[in-house]
């Protein structure tokens, strides 16, 4: 799906963003709160899948608020209940008369008063780690004391974009580096450090619980069950207090629906609106990968000269391109002298490594392979992502000349297939979580 376009409407003499994707019978407008920029979400796989499928069932509308991402400036951004005419500026401007609406975390509460006041225009309600109150008071045990939300706030001045901050709000990323940039940036987009700041103050003077029994829309209450400063009390609290509302509690700690268990999130979403479960194909596959390339190209290029090394990358292409279709597997990436190539059977990619290495070996260039098998998520376009990528790459990496290393998954997995191993100890891989034991295949 192409990145949507950003189209504008104007709210109290301000602009608002919005975008529109997906053509499907229900209007689905989703409103994330004061972290978000609609213009950065597309760069980041996860974020990209997980607003497609919510547009595979519905007319998805995503809009930034005032005083967040490439919206205009808030005058005040203490009054949160203005936030209710940034949904209805954003649903007049795409013609919508009636609209699921999915509200994140301080958002919630403008969605939820936007619910209560104008229940003609919404169909159903659906809160992302949402909160009616996080500040304490005689009746609400379960919020944080006032020097505790201050300590909250001074933190976001402090570390608001910084990789400690994206660290502490996506704990299931943290061995993602990629990941834990691109989150980073898109937060820095959002906000500078001193709007996050008094975004979360003013959350403190925030009070939604009046709203809650006068929502009489289906609502879906969705927390984590161990989010950091919004506790899962907090959302348990909400769906209780909204009449037949609906709470699910997904395990983790991420603040973001799309890099942890996300198929439950989504097929909870689904369910809820459309009143059944699509039967789509699962973005998660178990796979065995092989990293392939030329070992010390550098070294062996100054040995061979420019035009003979271009001769061998010509010969090396055909080679392994070869060897791979041989075996089964499909080549998802390639580099300048290298490739990635995922195989069903970890048997395969063995074989294809060991052939290549010794149809290379015998026109004079060594080659090195790294193998894991492990779960990855399946990308529109044939790519693949996931900590198993990073770890057959780091996999590779330890190898030399001629070497064919796999980890214990693979080694595992044939045992009793005439394999033979040199056990090469456990090793500690850059990024990857947990020492693992590498093996060479000495014998195919």
């Amino acid at each position: 799906m192409e990145r949507p376009k950003t189209k504008y409407t104007s709210v109290n003499g301000a602009q608002v963003a919005y975008q529109v994707l997906g053509d499907g019978p229900i209007d689905l407008v989703s409103a994330q709160g004061f972290g978000s920029n609609i213009e950065i979400y597309w760069d980041y796989p996860p974020a990209r899948r997980f607003f497609e499928r919510l547009s595979s069932f519905a007319r998805l509308i995503l809009f930034d608020r005032r005083g967040t991402g490439s919206s205009d400036p808030v005058a005040n951004p203490g009054a949160w209940e203005e936030y209710t005419d940034d949904i209805h500026a954003v649903m007049d401007a795409v013609g919508s008369e009636q609209a699921t609406l999915i509200a994140w975390f301080d958002a919630g509460a403008a969605a939820m008063l936007f619910a209560a006041a104008n229940p003609a225009r919404v169909r159903s309600l659906v809160l992302w780690n949402s909160f009616a109150r996080v500040v304490g008071a005689d009746d609400y045990r379960i919020g944080y004391s006032a020097e505790e939300h201050q300590g909250i706030v001074d933190y976001a001045r402090e570390a608001w974009g910084s990789e400690e901050f994206t660290s502490f709000i996506e704990p299931s990323r943290v061995n993602d580096p990629a990941a834990i940039e691109w989150i980073a940036r898109m937060i820095r987009t959002s906000s500078t450090p001193s709007a996050a700041a008094t975004a979360m103050a003013t959350m403190g003077s925030l009070d939604a619980r009046s709203a809650l029994p006068s929502i009489h829309v289906p609502t879906l209450v969705l927390h984590r069950a161990e989010l950091p400063m919004v506790s899962a009390e907090m959302g348990r609290f909400v769906a209780e207090g909204i009449p037949d509302a609906r709470y699910i509690e997904i395990p983790g700690g991420d603040w973001s629906p799309w890099d942890d268990e996300t198929d439950l999130i989504l097929d909870s979403i689904e369910e809820f609106i459309t009143g059944t479960r699509s039967a789509h194909r699962t973005d998660r596959v178990l796979t065995t990968l092989m990293f392939l390339d030329i070992a010390d190209a550098t070294e062996q290029l100054a040995k061979l000269g420019d035009r003979r090394w271009q001769e061998m990358l010509q010969m090396h292409d055909r080679i392994a391109r070869s060897a791979v279709t041989s075996f089964g597997g499909s080549i998802v990436t390639t580099t300048n002298d290298g490739y990635l190539a995922t195989f069903d059977l970890p048997g395969r990619a063995i074989h294809c490594a060991v052939e290549v290495r010794d149809r290379m070996s015998a026109l004079g260039i060594d080659t090195r392979a790294g193998l894991h098998t492990g779960e990855v998520h399946l990308v529109r376009g044939g790519d693949i992502e996931g900590i198993a990528v990073h770890i057959a790459a780091r996999v590779m990496n330890e190898g030399g000349r001629g070497d064919v290393i796999c980890s214990r998954t693979v080694k595992d997995l044939v045992a009793g297939s005439g394999f033979n191993f040199k056990d090469l100890g456990m090793r500690t891989l850059k990024g990857v979580p947990e020492d693992r034991q590498l093996f060479a295949v000495i014998e195919a």
